[in-house]
């Protein structure tokens, strides 16, 4: 081979590997782009997945925040509602006022003697309470239901010798009524039955209520109310919820023995001790102001 031939195949051998070179190093190239994208791909990925990771962080804080807020709303309802029953909390007083009648020299003095039955009426219950029940007085109110057949409470003062017109005895039942909110004199209706169904009705109800802390019960003189009293007396929460308010002496055959097994207690210059048909007379007087001389408590 001549030497120019030998320099052609050279120089055709030198380009050859230059043109080898040069789509190494374009394929090279291309191999860094190509990872470059992939690597660019793979970061908006991770950018992607980070954002969704951050947006259900915040989507789970507020949903706490949310539940936190539940949670809480119902305790401060349950707070607010406690609030509520403590300051609905209360005494209910029910007196039959045909077989537990006032005292004749009260009612002769009308509506003035009706604002002071009702005046006394409380402040001997509150007495009592604040003996027997810590904590009752203030924070308790005092709710009276004295219910009566009227007519027929009349036909007995005026049938026991102590005549009173009924226009005095409606007089002394509006003072009484007027005396203070949470007292009233209700005329149940003519015949002892509708007294006697009012009271057991009212005893059930107040027993059943939850706000109703304690009941004081007046019907001494009518064993009426004794299957009423019976059932109660076997259970221990109730009994203790109730007592007795004694104005004459308990019925012999039913109430008396009844009677030992609920708390009772009286007090003096309100109601009589003894039934309008008794052949004690009734004390005609009465004292004009609330001296506690008149306000004492038996138990």
């Amino acid at each position: 081979m001549s030497a120019p031939s030998r320099d052609t195949d050279r120089l055709r051998e030198a380009f050859e590997a230059s043109v080898k070179s040069d789509m190494d190093k374009n394929l090279l190239i291309k191999q860094l782009f190509d990872h470059n994208d992939q690597l660019s791909t793979q970061l908006s990925n991770a950018s992607t997945q980070l954002s969704k990771v951050e947006s259900d962080l915040r989507d789970e804080r507020d949903r706490n925040t949310r539940s936190g807020k539940q949670i809480g709303d119902p305790e401060l309802q349950l707070t607010k509602l406690k609030q509520k029953i403590s300051r609905d909390k209360f005494v209910a007083v029910l007196v039959d006022g045909n077989c537990m009648p006032f005292l004749v020299g009260i009612v002769r003095k009308g509506r003035e003697g009706g604002q002071n039955a009702a005046v006394l009426l409380k402040y001997n219950i509150e007495k009592y309470l604040k003996a027997n029940i810590p904590g009752a007085v203030g924070s308790l109110k005092i709710v009276i239901r004295l219910y009566a057949d009227i007519l027929g409470l009349h036909r007995l003062y005026n049938g026991s010798g102590n005549v009173l017109q009924i226009v005095g005895l409606e007089e002394f039942i509006r003072g009484f009524n007027m005396a203070d909110p949470l007292c009233d004199f209700v005329d149940a209706g003519t015949g002892k039955g509708c007294t006697n169904i009012k009271l057991n009705e009212s005893l059930k109800f107040y027993l059943s209520n939850v706000n109703c802390k304690h009941v004081i019960f007046g019907a001494s003189a009518d064993d009426a109310y004794a299957p009423l009293l019976e059932p109660l007396s076997l259970d221990k929460e109730l009994s203790r919820r109730l007592t007795l308010l004694r104005g004459p002496p308990f019925a012999v055959a039913k109430m008396a023995p009844l009677a030992l097994k609920f708390g009772t207690f009286s007090f003096e210059g309100v109601f009589r001790k003894i039934n309008l048909f008794g052949k004690e007379p009734l004390p005609l007087t009465q004292p004009d102001s609330l001296d506690t001389e008149y306000t004492g408590i038996n138990t």
